[in-house]
Formats: structure tokens, sequence, C-alpha cells
């Protein structure tokens, strides 16, 4: 389990260490005080060896920019991309930091002249204009002395003027082989209906399945029981009877059942790992709040997850507050990353379960 993250040069963090943590971290903070950005930050570091996992967190705030010389540059603080990513992580379990480090150095593109053929002469300066030099984009992983994953990425030319697609050299390697799983549930709910029915699927297999569907009734206190039903071209969907005479598809039943059912999901699959949760409110009403923290509280420990969640609402900080009161857990931190003015740099305050309280006994401001 982590228990301290540093981010060097990554969007708009210029440095940040947020410390100490616990098995459940809430992260709040004002509109663009870099909440998500933490959240990509650790989801890179658990996938080092993948420079797809650094496209994908583009894509999703749709800003992937595949032109000349911006592979990845929305990655860099300020889109410098001079500068070195650094992300580091202390682990309760390991004896040193892990280290993510993403550079550019300069990759050499063959323009006009065949490399392949040996020339008759010495390149001249002239010769030098016909090379164009490309950024290759450098992922560096350690931890230690005892793990090393060197992996890359550039853009290549396609056939056709101003056309370019992203080379990736993957090692293939992950942190699943330590133990570590990382899983992103997203602010915007988009839920594959497919992945959900088969992750259902494999609770059902593990004997969790009760466990999600008393989840599921925080939302709806008349669920009897939750299924697969494949349509016609033979896709599963998970459905409910709700004791209504029929099954419901648990598409019609609301975001905030999906929300709860895909978190539960997550629990199952990131067993000994880490969940990043981006607006864990988002689609919940406050009434239920508590009841839902009070089951990612067990969950966490049940299935020994590690938690990182943002918020933006301080009815869901109480409720974290007072779920963790009732399961008398001290493992529920608070981040709050903020800045004094756009010119500062962003910084991390942390609270623990007792400076919660306290914070929330006399109203100060924690969002």
């Amino acid at each position: 389990m982590y228990t301290s993250f540093s981010i060097e040069n990554f969007r708009l963090f210029d440095q940040l260490t947020v410390e100490p943590l616990a098995r459940v971290n809430l992260i709040a903070g004002q509109n663009n005080a870099g909440k998500t950005a933490l959240l990509e930050a650790l989801w890179l570091h658990n996938h080092p060896a993948s420079p797809i996992h650094a496209l994908r967190i583009s894509a999703w705030r749709e800003s992937t920019d595949y032109s000349r010389g911006s592979l990845y540059a929305d990655l860099f603080y300020e889109y410098d991309m001079d500068l070195t990513i650094g992300l580091q992580a202390v682990d309760s379990q390991m004896p040193a930091p892990s280290v993510l480090e993403i550079k550019r150095q300069y990759r050499a593109q063959q323009t006009l002249l065949d490399l392949s053929v040996e020339p008759e002469s010495d390149f001249g300066e002239d010769d030098i204009a016909e090379f164009d030099f490309e950024n290759e984009i450098m992922f560096d992983y350690s931890e230690g002395d005892t793990v090393s994953l060197h992996t890359s990425a550039w853009l290549d030319s396609k056939p056709g003027p101003g056309r370019w697609r992203p080379v990736l050299r993957d090692s293939g390697k992950s942190l699943v082989n330590r133990g570590h799983r990382c899983i992103f549930e997203r602010s915007k709910g988009m839920w594959n209906t497919r992945a959900l029915a088969a992750n259902f699927g494999q609770a059902e297999k593990m004997g969790t399945l009760p466990v999600i569907e008393d989840a599921i009734r925080l939302l709806e206190p008349r669920l009897i029981r939750l299924t697969t039903i494949a349509d016609n071209r033979g896709v599963p969907s998970i459905y409910a009877d709700i004791g209504q005479g029929r099954l419901f598809p648990l598409s019609v039943m609301g975001e905030g059942t999906k929300r709860v059912l895909a978190l539960c999901l997550s629990f199952l699959r990131a067993q000994h790992g880490v969940i990043l949760v981006d607006e864990i409110e988002n689609g919940l009403h406050y009434g239920v709040i508590a009841d839902v923290w009070e089951k990612v509280g067990w969950l966490a420990s049940e299935f020994d997850v590690q938690v990182f969640a943002t918020t933006h609402s301080y009815e869901c900080i109480v409720a974290a507050n007072n779920a963790f009161t009732k399961l008398e857990s001290d493992e529920l931190h608070l981040h709050r990353l903020y800045r004094r003015n756009g010119s500062e740099p962003v910084k991390a305050i942390t609270y623990t379960k007792d400076m919660l309280e306290t914070n929330i006994e006399y109203f100060w401001e924690l969002r």
C-alpha cells in the first residue's frame, strides 16, 4: 500500500507530494486544482511499461494530438517537453521507492535520403537538412535496484501527406506481476455493458454476488436478485428482479445504480491493488452516500484495496467521515489540493481521520 506519492512536472503540477496516505484517500479541492490529474499520475505510475495508457488518459480528456512534435505534450507541465516528468511512490511493502520518469529525446527520421543505400561520399552541412528529428518519449521505470523497464513512443508517417500514427514500443510487462492492479472509474460513467456483464459473471463464480446485491439495495431496496441475460446477438446484459413480475435491465435503473455496481466489481478485480474514482458522488443522492462510503470502507479492507477518490461535495466528505466513524476505522484521509492564486504552485494539505472530525465539527472549509 502506498504511504507517499510525489509528482514533478506533470500536468499542472511542478512539484507535489501527498502524504501520509491511508487505505482510503479522499481528494478535494477547487476547480482546476488537479484532483483528476493526481488520479492520472497514479494511473500512469501503475502502468509504467505501457505508453498506450498515457495516450488513453489524453483521449479521455479529448486532448490527444498526433501532430508533429506534440505527442504526449499535454502531460508535461506547461507543455514544456524539455522537462522530465517524475512520478514516485513509497510503498510499505517495498524496500525502496518506485519511480517512473517520462522524458523526450530526439529520434532521427529519414525524409529524402535512403539510409539503406551506402552514400558515395560523406554527408555535408546541406545533407543534414534532409533529415527530420521527431520527438521520442521515453518511459523509464525503476523499483530501487531490482526492476528496470524501458519503453518509448514516437510518431511515424503513414502513406499520404500529413498523416501520422503513433508507434509504441511496449515491453508488455506490468505491475500485476508484483500484486498491483489499478482500475480507473471515470466520472463520465461510460460503462461497457458487455464488460460489466463479464465482470459480473466472475463475481458470481467467486461467490461474491451477495456483496454486490447488498450494495445495490442501498439504492433499490426492492431488489431480490441480479442476473445476466443475453440478447438475440448473444450480448449479455445485467437484469434486476425487483418483485414486479418481470426483470428490468440495469441500464434503466439510473446512473447511481450502475455507479455502485461498477465500483463493487472494481473491488473484486483490483484485489491487493488500487482503485481510482473520479467524482465518486456522481449519480448518488446525498441520503445514500454515507451508506455507500460504509460499503467502500468494508470492501477496501476485505479485498486489500487502496482507494483514491475525488469529490467536489462537502456532503460527500461529511458522509465519508460518518461512515468510517461507524466502522470504527481511522483508515480515511482527506487530501485538499489548493493554491492561493494562479501563479502559485498547487500544494496539498492532509487531514487524518481525527483532524477531519475536528474540522467538520467547527464547519471549517474542506473542499
